[in-house]
């Protein structure tokens, strides 16, 4: 079973869906003067060429951080304890054909939980506890553990090894783990205690030779020794790394900054922005999101070589799900869904969906038996989910009983409910 491409948060998002548009100003969004193109008019529990979809398997208990992999669903628990609504269980495996359980690992609490399952040729596992600890495990896809109780958090694995920010009484820092035995290979004189973000150029193909990371600087570091080759800081706040391509690394800083860095060299930078988050690198765009305030956004698309803003535009909503982009189309959902060229702003009236409750953009299949092109996955309201085509037609829907969690794509939509998993044929 093949994992498709994931949309979930205010990260790198790979998905095609046309959207509805009330203004033709790229810097304003609310007049009605162009309205809701192909308007159905839906509201939240209606669907469109599709009756409510049977589901091929359901398990009982929700769960979080959802992954298939091997033929498997793995995942957090997340049981409905009424009398300890935080309480969240362990990392599960179910079979992703028919549902049955094959095990669960570990547990946790209101003050500890896993992060989200990284599946290689293992599922590697961390729990973050409540001291600000971490422990990493290394999991058999038959649910008996390699390696266990490692005081590490891995952040990506490569070719069996793992980049993980390594805790411990001697050493607090970037450090190499080898995947077969938990043995850390080496350790970084990268010059910051705390590791945010890993990352690894999109450009090369082979293995790498180096590993980006940040937290309060960016560094550049050997994949081999853990050598440090550059470092770069801007400001004296935290730095994130989104995504290095050709060398070029793209960061936002201190709250306020967005930029790109190659060598240890600053290419340009973006000052007295609100809160930035990079959404998507393309070949020549830098997509960001401002964030104002609790709800409202800014969405301003920057020259990714010299770093001039080319547009911008406000947003009702902010957060995973809100934005996506790809070819060349930046696509905003909320109350509606829009799309808008990417080098322009100009919205893009190709194709719409119109509905009376908010949307959430999920997940994405690539295609299916009977669409050429990306299906993606909508939340519409609480308990609506839609597939929609790159004509903007709803061709498939299933309606929840209970609020709809998360949602992701593979042979089967996987949904998270209220009352428990379920997997829902894509016809």
């Amino acid at each position: 079973m093949n994992r498709r491409s994931l949309l979930a948060t205010a990260g790198t998002a790979a998905a095609c869906l046309a959207g509805c548009f009330e203004s033709t100003d790229p810097e304003k969004e609310g007049t009605a003067e162009q309205g809701a193109l192909n308007a159905s008019n839906e509201t939240e529990n209606s669907t469109t060429s599709t009756s409510n979809t049977e589901y091929a398997w359901h398990h009982e208990t929700p769960g979080s951080h959802l992954t298939v992999a091997q033929g498997l669903v793995f995942g957090q628990e997340q049981p409905r304890d009424v009398n300890n609504p935080e309480a969240a269980g362990g990392i599960f495996a179910l079979d992703a054909a028919t549902g049955s359980h094959e095990w669960t690992y570990g547990s946790s609490g209101p003050l500890s939980g896993y992060r989200t399952p990284i599946v290689k040729d293992a599922v590697y596992v961390t729990k973050a506890g409540d001291a600000g600890n971490y422990s990493a495990s290394a999991i058999e896809f038959d649910g008996t553990e390699r390696w266990a109780g490692l005081d590490a958090y891995p952040k990506q694995i490569v070719d069996g090894v793992a980049y993980a920010h390594i805790l411990g009484t001697e050493f607090l820092g970037l450090g190499a783990i080898d995947t077969t035995n938990g043995e850390v290979l080496w350790t970084s004189e990268y010059d910051d205690e705390h590791i945010g973000y890993v990352r690894f150029d999109t450009a090369v193909e082979q293995r790498p030779e180096t590993v980006y990371v940040s937290e309060r600087k960016l560094g550049a570091v050997s994949t081999h020794d853990g050598g440090v080759r550059w470092q770069y800081n801007h400001g004296d706040g935290g730095t994130d790394l989104h995504t290095v391509s050709d060398g070029v690394a793209y960061f936002t800083a201190n709250f306020e900054s967005v930029g790109a860095v190659i060598e240890g060299e600053a290419l340009w930078s973006v000052d007295s922005l609100d809160r930035p988050q990079i959404l998507s690198i393309t070949a020549d765009s830098v997509v960001v999101e401002e964030r104002h305030g609790t709800d409202h956004a800014k969405i301003c698309v920057f020259d990714a070589t010299t770093g001039e803003r080319r547009w911008s535009r406000e947003k009702r909503t902010r957060g995973p799900g809100t934005s996506l982009v790809l070819d060349n189309r930046v696509y905003l959902a909320g109350d509606q869904l829009r799309a808008f060229d990417i080098q322009t702003g100009a919205p893009l009236a190709d194709a719409g969906l119109d509905t009376a409750a908010p949307v959430r953009l999920l997940d994405v299949a690539e295609e299916t038996e009977w669409n050429t092109g990306p299906l993606v996955l909508v939340q519409v309201g609480e308990s609506t989910l839609r597939g929609v085509t790159l004509e903007g037609d709803t061709v498939w829907a299933w309606i929840a009983d209970g609020a709809i969690e998360t949602a992701i794509v593979d042979d089967f939509v996987i949904a998270s409910t209220e009352t428990g998993l379920y997997a829902l044929e894509l016809d």
